[in-house]
């Protein structure tokens, strides 16, 4: 399956841009200088700067709502492999292995790991991002 790449991050003035993520390094004698900046993707030919700690790239799946799920996004989903159907409120992050999940924080016991499969975010709904909506991730049914 091919997918879209393409990014998200807020600018300076708390706008969300979405686009061509584009790293501009700049070396001096005394400092490196380094800017992030996204352009617009199509019919948008906008440049944002854009805050480091806010990109996110976009996983090429969407939620039940057609939603473009992004990293970093908070996804309310529910978890039925073996007829468990348990509702779990996570965000997107990546693995060790660089392969995108939904990482479930204060997991119940019963389960192994706090990584689920990024594709069973696709029978959710995206709620927030990490970035706007923290406290949804600790968030109880």
């Amino acid at each position: 399956m091919n997918r879209e790449i393409k990014f998200r991050g807020k600018n300076c003035i708390g706008k969300w841009r979405y686009g061509n993520l584009e790293i501009k390094r700049e070396i001096t004698d005394e400092k490196t200088y380094e800017s992030i900046r996204i352009s617009g993707i199509n019919t948008s030919n906008y440049t944002s700067g854009i805050i480091p700690e806010t990109v996110g790239q976009f996983t090429g799946l969407y939620d039940k709502n057609g939603k473009e799920i992004y990293e970093g996004d908070i996804i309310d989903f529910i978890y039925s492999p073996t007829c468990l159907n348990k509702r779990f409120i996570g965000f997107v992050g990546f693995t060790e292995y660089k392969h995108s999940c939904v990482i479930v924080p204060n997991i119940p016991s019963e389960f192994r790991t706090n990584e689920f499969h990024i594709e069973n975010a696709m029978n959710g709904e995206i709620i927030g991002n990490v970035y706007d909506n923290p406290e949804l991730i600790n968030a109880k049914d």
